[in-house]
């Protein structure tokens, strides 16, 4: 491949500039990372404290309620016992009367408590002196409402529950349950607190001033994991919406969670905190609710880019105009120097360059010249040597194409041989009228070898594997077809599995005879050996390492070797082929077959052609006739292979019952 032309001034601003432009750029990204993570550090850590802030805010407002709560529940239950034991001796009272006189005979102020008579089966209230919600029904607060009166109708107990949001009002308001001795009602008792109402506005100061310096637009603490409302508003969390579906969620897992949305063209923050309450049965559990802008996070990242970019930019300008500048101090000379060499590249030795200052290139500039004298010498003597060599050469490529040619010739004599001792196409369809042979040996002779014998009513067919391929493949094959012969003709023999087992013993014979172990060879052969007697409709096989496959009704059954080779004797003493007897049935098609076809290297990512694909490539074309069957087996191994050489000797053999 021809080197590009290039300049000394390109190779110092290649091997100089661009390593330093690397090496600052890796610095400012490092310290764009450095900073990014610094920022990103610093801005964790506000909204951890503005979290914590909030937190400690609204767990003291939850303490401070509860201190409050604390004073106030035995005068509420004292109440409670007053209405309890009106209602025993006058139930009407307390049905269907007027309760605002009794709430005065309790000396309870109108604007700071209020009366509840529930009914315990339906959840209505069928009498109150909070006219908003007359004729309400309870149940509809939730199941977890529900199920809180159900049991306070069975504990007969006066409980009083913590202060909680009521929504006519906007006020908190602190609740206590008792049921009646009949357990038909539940005595409901409000009570206001304007000292609740003092803790409540301080943490909504706090929380507001807060939302002023740190970019919060909403803040909330939700409490009722069945339908969550605010403790610090009015706020109704609307029903499906996606914060009541996340409220409830955290209710349940009891963790904290956060994630960011985009509302009206504005990314925020929002974070569900979970609390556990105190001293209630009812509300448990709260969510402290923050939702934060990001608006000044993402600024101050733009800001810090901005800052980057443009110091980088300086300083990469400045760098580049500084070795540009003395970059051309060096190159000038160099330039002198290359064009004087220019002159002479054309192998005109007579002429020098030229000698110009008192530097390192006046020096380079001297003991070029000199080079160039002892150059000329050189070449002279060159020529000569090379004119000798060159007629050498000549004269031994000319012997070495002689032995070639002769060599070849031999190879080329010793095909014809193995192709004369192969069965003849016209022999083998007269035994099996319905077969093919797909036969492509890698090289000009074989290792891979046909035999086919009709013997009575007996037909033989075996495809041979020898080790190697190309000459020593050959030498093996006729060994092995001489066997083979002499297994079938001479001995007689008629089972598959004693023939193989004659052919182990005197195949090992005729290759390791030499018992000089420096000269023992240890070859043998692959095969599939086959015995048809179709009127038994009877198939008999034997193999070596090399299996046999039936289509049968769209269907392909493998008949596995023995992984035994052929020529393994002595290796394996007292080892003997296994003999296989398998019903055939009209229109079952028999292969046989070698390694090379599975083994042959091609496709888009060069890989073996594989067996499951030889396999999936039968079932397609089993049913064509048998010339098709050959013809596809040789397309589809061509374009597989495309411009990959063949590894081995390929061979497929077809019979169709």
């Amino acid at each position: 491949m021809a080197i590009k032309k290039t300049t000394i001034f390109r190779q110092l601003i290649f091997n100089i500039v661009i390593p330093v432009v690397i090496a600052l750029v890796s610095i400012a990204v490092l310290n764009l990372i450095h900073t990014y993570n610094g920022l990103k550090m610093y801005n964790n850590s506000k909204k951890t404290l503005i979290a914590d802030q909030v937190k400690g805010i609204l767990e003291y407002q939850d303490l401070s309620l509860n201190i409050l709560e604390n004073q106030v529940n035995s005068k509420i239950s004292d109440i409670t016992l007053l209405l309890l034991e009106i209602y025993k001796s006058n139930p009407k009272q307390l049905l269907i009367g007027d309760l605002n006189p009794l709430r005065e005979k309790l000396n309870q102020e109108p604007y700071n408590f209020d009366i509840y008579l529930i009914n315990a089966k339906t959840g209505i209230i069928e009498n109150t002196t909070f006219a908003p919600d007359s004729s309400k029904n309870v149940f509809d607060f939730g199941i977890t409402f529900k199920n809180f009166l159900i049991s306070i109708v069975d504990s007969q107990k006066i409980i009083n529950e913590r202060f909680s949001m009521e929504m006519a009002t906007g006020r908190i308001k602190k609740y206590s349950y008792c049921a009646t001795p009949d357990k038909k009602y539940i005595i409901e008792t409000g009570f206001y607190s304007s000292m609740a109402d003092s803790i409540l506005d301080f943490s909504r100061k706090q929380l507001l001033s807060i939302k002023r310096n740190s970019g919060i637009t909403d803040i909330d603490l939700y409490i009722g994991a069945d339908k969550p409302f605010s403790l610090l508003s009015s706020k109704i969390v609307p029903d499906n919406s996606p914060q009541k579906l996340q409220l409830m969620n955290t209710f349940s897992n009891q963790n904290n969670t956060s994630f960011l949305t985009e509302e009206n063209n504005q990314v925020c923050r929002n974070q569900y905190i979970f609390m556990n309450r105190e001293n209630t049965t009812l509300y448990p559990a709260a969510i402290i609710f923050i939702k934060q802008s990001t608006d000044e996070e993402r600024q101050m990242y733009k800001t810090e880019i901005i800052k980057f970019l443009s110091i980088f930019g300086i300083t990469i300008a400045i760098v580049i105009w500084l070795i540009f500048n003395k970059t051309k101090v060096i190159t000038s000379p160099i330039k002198k120097l290359v064009s004087n060499v220019n002159r002479i590249r054309e192998l005109n030795l007579n002429d020098r360059a030229e000698i110009i200052g008192n530097n390192e290139i006046t020096r380079l500039s001297e003991h070029f010249n000199l080079m160039l004298e002892q150059l000329e010498d050189y070449y002279s003597e060159l020529e000569e040597k090379v004119r000798l060599r060159t007629a050498e050469i000549s004269a031994k490529k000319e012997q070495i194409e002689q032995q070639q040619n002769a060599i070849m010739d031999s190879i080329h004599y010793a095909s014809r041989i193995q192709t004369s001792i192969l069965p003849s196409n016209e022999y083998v369809r007269s035994i099996l009228p319905e077969s093919f042979i797909f036969y492509r040996p890698k090289d000009i002779v074989s290792g891979d070898f046909y035999w086919f014998e009709k013997r009575d009513n007996f037909v033989f067919a075996a495809a041979v594997d020898c080790t190697g391929h190309g000459v020593p493949g050959a030498f093996m094959s006729i060994v092995g077809y001489n066997q083979l012969d002499y297994a079938v003709n001479i001995i007689k023999n008629e089972c598959p599995a004693e023939i193989l087992n004659t052919l182990n013993k005197r195949v090992a014979d005729t290759v390791r005879h030499n018992t000089n172990r420096k000269y023992a060879i240890k070859d043998g052969m692959d095969m599939v050996l086959c015995r048809f007697d179709f009127s038994a409709m009877e198939l008999q096989f034997a193999g070596a390492y090399n299996p046999l496959y039936i289509i049968r009704n769209n269907e392909l059954i493998e008949i596995k070797a023995d992984r035994l080779a052929v020529g393994s004797y002595y290796d394996n003493p007292g080892k003997t082929f296994n003999n296989h007897v398998f019903k055939i049935q009209e229109n079952d098609i028999v292969y046989l077959f070698s390694d090379g076809y599975v083994d042959q290297f091609g496709g888009p990512k060069n890989r073996k052609f594989l067996k499951k694909n030889f396999q999936e490539l039968l079932l397609q074309i089993h049913s064509k006739n048998i010339d098709e069957q050959r013809d596809a087996l040789e397309e589809t191994i061509d374009n597989w292979r495309q411009s990959y050489h063949q590894v081995d000797d390929v061979m497929v053999i077809g019979i169709r019952v």
